[in-house]
């Protein structure tokens, strides 16, 4: 995270689209902020596609606005907007061009971005051994890389990056990664739509969870696993073992396939004694177990397997889409 004091440089209020009868986006509520990785997430048709395209005045909302950088925006391309760098999914660039012709093109027709910012672009995404290379002969990951280098090269405050993934190899996912967290940590804020889950939960900072146009959830990364703290066990007696399991205050729900039990519980709980720090301590998770088995074995139940899980955010993401049905 950036030294420099986090502040709100983007922000939708109640945004909201609809085509016809069908909403695409309903009323819609978040921020980005310098400093932050924003995580945007949804299946495809929740709606992030086209909140992006009225963040960035490509599309009209019906109701609702977008304030950028303390002030209320039209739905027009506004000056402000300058100041937001994109790599949208299908970024076109020209083909028998190099890379740095690319940028050139794109330097001299935004207008007062000085020569030597092309060079520092294609260092920060890697591209400089190949930056005289037609962009023809580009894979599709480094097609992805000059993209973002498109986006960065106003040095714009804010980063809406579209799946940036696209093509990369593991490699290149983890240099995006470290790239994406070195400029959070300069003072821009990014936010990222992706698919790739476990990438942002390694990434994101916080997180948006959209479905049907909706906002099912949303929180700190660690605040939304967290929610998803598990035990699992098996025991020899699993019916009475439930019901013992579900009189601990601490317990939110036991699930039972068989002779197997999945115990959620709530991690801050202060009935879990012993226990300080982090509420996503695996700590706590393995006191819980060790307080359950001695439950069930003072009542004569034999726990013949019990392990502590700490959830992730796939499973945050799925367990939310499918209450939400």
């Amino acid at each position: 995270m950036a030294n420099a004091e986090i502040r709100t440089v983007v922000r939708t209020v109640k945004l909201t689209k609809a085509f016809g009868t069908n909403v695409a986006v309903d009323s819609l509520d978040l921020e980005i902020r310098t400093g932050e990785i924003l995580g945007f997430l949804g299946p495809n048709g929740a709606g992030k596609t086209t909140a992006i395209s009225m963040i960035l005045g490509l599309l009209q909302p019906t109701s609702g606005h977008v304030e950028l950088f303390g002030k209320k925006v039209d739905w027009v391309q506004s000056d402000a907007r300058q100041r937001i760098g994109t790599l949208l999914d299908g970024v076109e660039l020209y083909p028998y061009l190099s890379a740095k012709e690319n940028l050139e093109v794109f330097r001299k027709a935004f207008g007062g971005i000085p020569e030597c910012r092309v060079s520092e672009v294609l260092e920060i995404v890697g591209l400089i051994p190949r930056l005289n290379d037609k962009v023809s002969g580009f894979s599709q990951g480094m097609k992805q890389r000059l993209g973002l280098a498109l986006g960065l090269l106003p040095d714009p405050d804010i980063l809406i990056l579209d799946e940036p993934a696209n093509g990369l190899d593991p490699e290149g996912i983890k240099d995006l990664r470290d790239l994406l967290k070195g400029l959070a940590r300069q003072g821009k804020g990014i936010f990222l739509s992706s698919h790739l889950l476990s990438e942002v939960e390694l990434i994101c900072d916080r997180v948006v969870i959209l479905r049907k146009g909706k906002v099912v959830a949303r929180g700190t990364v660690e605040e939304l696993i967290t929610d998803t703290a598990k035990i699992e066990l098996a025991v020899n007696h699993p019916t009475e073992a439930e019901e013992i399991i579900l009189a601990k205050p601490e317990v939110l729900s036991v699930t039972r396939t068989g002779n197997k039990l999945s115990v959620q519980y709530d991690p801050s709980a202060t009935d879990i004694t012993g226990i300080s720090g982090s509420s996503n301590d695996l700590d706590t998770c393995r006191k819980l177990a060790q307080e359950l088995n001695r439950d069930l074995a003072s009542h004569g139940l034999f726990v013949y397997e019990l392990t502590p899980l700490r959830g992730n955010l796939e499973e945050v993401f799925f367990d939310v889409l499918e209450e939400v049905k």
